[in-house]
């Protein structure tokens, strides 16, 4: 994953970023194999204990804080099953403007395996935030920068 800030022309302003990366939301309910379940479970108390209460804090920090996109690069989900994408959905309509750059852990499933076809497959799961032309690659333009961001 990789993500660039190409400066375009002069804002006075300046841009507020506000960087989020490596939630690793982890849920999975019984649309999911009982073993899919079993790893939601150990790493969501195990590997990334605290990720549900920073959840929590941050929707309602980008309800309330001041910024201009939301930066997510890649695995703020740990697995695309159907509660992680209703998670991350959510978190995605509390931001003001978002721009989304995809992880490995965001589109594949633990011990699947990433192949090319299992990629493209699961990343039409995400496509309500990423760019319709090309889900690997993200551009925004925003107060004279461009980014451009691209798993």
């Amino acid at each position: 994953m990789n993500i660039n800030i190409e400066y375009t022309n002069k804002s006075p302003e300046g841009l507020r970023i506000v960087h989020i990366t490596d939630l690793h939301i982890s849920h999975a309910d019984e649309r999911e194999s009982e073993s899919k379940q079993q790893h939601a479970f150990n790493r969501r108390t195990k590997g990334f204990p605290n990720t549900d209460n920073m959840l929590e804090e941050l929707k309602t920090f980008l309800q309330t804080e001041e910024y201009d996109v939301a930066v997510f690069t890649g695995d703020i989900i740990d697995f695309p099953s159907a509660r992680n994408i209703e998670l991350l959905h959510d978190l995605i309509n509390h931001c003001k403007k978002c721009f989304y750059v995809l992880g490995n852990h965001d589109w594949a499933y633990p011990g699947e395996g990433g192949t090319y076809e299992t990629k493209q497959q699961n990343i039409l799961k995400f496509e309500k935030f990423l760019n319709k032309e090309d889900a690997e690659v993200s551009v925004l333009d925003i107060k004279g920068y461009r980014l451009i961001g691209f798993e």
